[in-house]
């Protein structure tokens, strides 16, 4: 997620390809360069800015949290003015599991929506595959600009996030979970990684959870992904058996720094949806968090996944935010 960049010349760095030189020419005349250490922040105070530039206090908080995040800061690009100025900036930070986080910069008008997405387009064509699998970006609703920039720039729209929480005590952990005879709750070790990669893929099989991914992504490499959101515990992991048999999965990391343990995964094959085993393990969701120090529990659910919306909302799940999930597969993607 969130390194101190490393060198480009580095071998999982490669240099920039001899036919998209760094002063490549975007259709509006401004010129697009790959940010070097020495501009980095006058590129992320273009970045973080709202429409305007941040200041170096801003851009100080950012680059910190990116350190304390692994996030390499390394895959950055920008359309530049006349003056020299940015124009455009896209960050494209790898992730565990092949995924990318895109941050874009805000246009300033509907105008300079244009260069925004073709720099999304040619830093998307530039990030090396072997880095970068999937790319995704999240936008707040209000971010209609940056949004028509990211789908000019070849990003479908993948789904509207509902992000939920609740808080937990230790009055949540009481109470018997009545389990059927014939299902079985293990906690991940790493003999049973494959038993969770086939639970995993038996989920995705007509889901309403961000269906557009269905297919799209190596399961070894989504499983990455969900051991690097926050805390990965072992014992925060759950595989549900039915009759021996991988059913689903429930996967909690803690995230410290936001007071929650983050619902990262929750999914289960299609044979075994509405008997009311997704209920049973939110009621283990309980009894796993209640004893921490976290607060709270804390997800982010499809707004069209309606049995999964009803669950949270009888569960006193209470909505904090909503967010666009935008996504671009890039050519020849390769598993790391």
């Amino acid at each position: 997620m969130f390194s101190i960049p490393r060198s480009v010349q580095d071998p999982d760095h490669p240099p920039m390809p001899h036919d998209a030189p760094a002063g490549a020419e975007a259709d509006s005349g401004s010129a697009f360069e790959r940010v070097d250490e020495s501009r980095r922040d006058a590129a992320l105070a273009r970045l973080l800015g709202q429409g305007q530039q941040a200041g170096m206090a801003e851009v100080r908080q950012f680059t910190r949290a990116a350190a304390d995040l692994d996030l390499a800061l390394d895959l950055m690009w920008a359309a530049s003015s006349a003056d020299g100025s940015y124009k455009a900036v896209v960050l494209i930070a790898p992730q565990a599991g092949g995924t990318g986080m895109v941050f874009v910069s805000r246009p300033r008008s509907l105008g300079e929506v244009g260069v925004h997405a073709a720099l999304i387009d040619f830093a998307c064509e530039q990030t090396p595959p072997s880095r970068v699998a999937m790319a995704q970006a999240l936008l707040p609703l209000n971010q209609e600009l940056e949004r028509a920039a990211l789908e000019r720039g070849n990003f479908e729209t993948l789904a509207t996030l509902a992000y939920m929480r609740r808080r937990v005590s230790m009055a949540d952990t009481g109470g018997f979970i009545d389990w059927p005879e014939n299902v079985q709750l293990l906690d991940y070790e790493e003999s049973r990684r494959p038993l969770f990669i086939a639970a995993l893929e038996a989920s995705y099989e007509q889901t309403l959870d961000c269906p557009g991914l269905y297919g799209r992504r190596d399961t070894e490499q989504v499983l990455r992904g969900h051991m690097a959101t926050g805390l990965f515990e072992s014992q925060m992991w759950t595989l549900v058996l039915v009759d021996d048999a991988p059913a689903g999965v429930m996967l909690l990391n803690a995230i410290p720094t936001a007071d929650c343990v983050e619902l990262v995964y929750l999914g289960l094959g299609v044979a075994h949806r509405g008997k009311g085993l997704a209920r049973r393990l939110m009621q283990r969701a309980f009894q796993l968090c209640g004893p921490r120090e976290e607060s709270f529990l804390s997800l982010a659910v499809d707004e069209g996944n309606h049995p999964a919306r009803r669950l949270y909302d009888r569960l006193n799940f209470r909505r904090t935010t909503r967010k666009l999930a935008l996504v671009r597969h890039l050519k020849d993607a390769s598993p790391t």
